[in-house]
């Protein structure tokens, strides 16, 4: 899991290398991430909320069946 203060400068590198004239796609395998990553983060506000799973509320789990 990519912490918000890291997504975020991954993916000011990666804008940064794009307005250089760099294709999205090699310039996201340098940076280590998929470039479906970076656009899910751009579309579901993961550059500034971060990541909700560790926050997501669980049910107990089950007693054995």
């Amino acid at each position: 899991m990519i912490g918000l203060e890291d997504r975020q400068a991954l993916a000011q590198d990666i804008e940064a290398a794009h307005a250089a004239g760099s294709r999205l796609q090699p310039a996201c395998e340098i940076a280590g991430i998929d470039l479906r990553t970076l656009q899910r983060w751009k579309a579901q506000a993961g550059l500034t909320a971060g990541d909700g799973r560790p926050l997501t509320v669980r049910p107990c789990p089950g007693q054995g069946h």
